[in-house]
């Protein structure tokens, strides 16, 4: 059994981002991005998709999966899904959405 823990940073429209653990446990890797789309379901609803981060603010290593309601920001995976960002990108996601939140729900 592997067990992944990935910080994400997931913000609603009307509110301030929060620091989200995910923990996953797949027995076979190739159900990783499959389990992660779940967690995402659970946090998004089933009408979120994935798009760039925004081009303005030039962090092209993470992604945004969300809806016009939500979103969760993590560093993408070369091979699907998601994956842990660091300290300065969680910070830096932060510092962000304080700055530029409707960038991540156009």
């Amino acid at each position: 059994m592997t067990r992944d823990a990935i910080r994400v940073i997931s913000c609603q429209a009307n509110a301030d981002p929060l620091i989200e653990e995910l923990t996953l446990e797949y027995l076979d890797k190739s159900d990783r991005v499959r389990l992660q789309i779940e967690a995402l379901r659970e946090l998004l609803g089933p009408d979120f998709r994935m798009k760039a981060y925004p081009a303005a603010l030039h962090r092209g290593q993470l992604g945004v999966w969300g809806n016009a309601r939500a979103c969760v920001v993590a560093r993408k995976h070369e091979k699907g899904g998601y994956q842990q960002m660091t300290e300065a990108e969680v910070t830096q996601v932060l510092a962000d959405f304080k700055q530029h939140k409707r960038l991540f729900f156009e």
